[in-house]
């Protein structure tokens, strides 16, 4: 349609939904103007996920944004970030040309 959505929601920890996910995803990314926020910020007005407060925002050119949500430090980033941190890929992720994939980071872990 041209336009960014999405597709799915994936917890990496037990612990975390994937509303938790998507709250703390569009926490940070309802301060970008990336199209992918608002994708992120959509799926969020569906699931009627009230968005927290963010502070210390900001961008990290070409690979996603970060900022602090309830005293925890959260990222928002590209496969080319963990890449380059040396953060491992969740168990069984396969990249798909169709779709972009972002990964959210919670205090320097993985969660979705």
């Amino acid at each position: 349609m041209g336009k960014f959505a999405v597709s799915k929601i994936i917890s990496v920890k037990k612990e975390l939904s994937e509303n938790e996910i998507i709250r703390l995803a569009s926490a940070v990314e309802q301060k970008s103007e990336h199209p992918i926020a608002t994708g992120i910020l959509q799926k969020a007005k569906e699931l009627f996920v009230a968005i927290p407060a963010t502070e210390n925002f900001s961008a990290i050119t070409g690979k996603g944004v970060e900022g602090t949500v309830e005293d925890r430090k959260i990222l928002v980033v590209s496969p080319g970030y963990l890449k380059e941190k040396n953060m491992n890929l969740p168990d069984g992720f396969k990249s798909d040309e169709r779709e972009t994939t972002v990964f959210v980071i919670i205090e320097n872990d993985l969660a979705g």
